[in-house]
């Protein structure tokens, strides 16, 4: 038995309509809180270091819309409690002192749970 080439586009037509529902991608958030682990350029814990959270990072080096300043502890980890649900978040940090003060910082939405972040010695 054949079948016509009328049948078989009736046929793809059908299919093709079929499942052709629209899916969008699940809204996304912040999480409530983060951890960010800094490490030394030579890859130890950076401890005792301020740390800055913020909506913005300027000029390269400036945090913006500052959020909350806290210290790491002895393994280099710092904790942020009460992120803001929706919108970008920055962490950011200067390693040393002076003219070879290392500055790091990175910007994300939405924002990791846990980051490690390692300050680069310049080249």
């Amino acid at each position: 038995m054949k079948i016509g080439p009328f049948v078989l586009a009736l046929s793809a037509l059908a299919l093709s309509s079929c499942g052709g529902s629209s899916s969008s991608a699940p809204p996304q958030h912040n999480p409530a809180s983060t951890t960010v682990l800094w490490l030394t350029p030579a890859g130890a814990p950076a401890t005792s270091l301020p740390v800055t959270l913020s909506t913005g990072i300027a000029g390269g080096n400036t945090p913006t819309g500052v959020i909350k300043t806290s210290t790491t502890d002895s393994t280099g980890n710092v904790t942020f409690n009460g992120l803001p649900s929706s919108g970008n978040v920055c962490v950011s940090a200067t390693y040393g002192s002076g003219q070879s003060a290392l500055f790091k910082g990175d910007c994300f939405f939405p924002f990791p749970t846990t980051l490690t972040l390692q300050f680069q010695a310049p080249n």
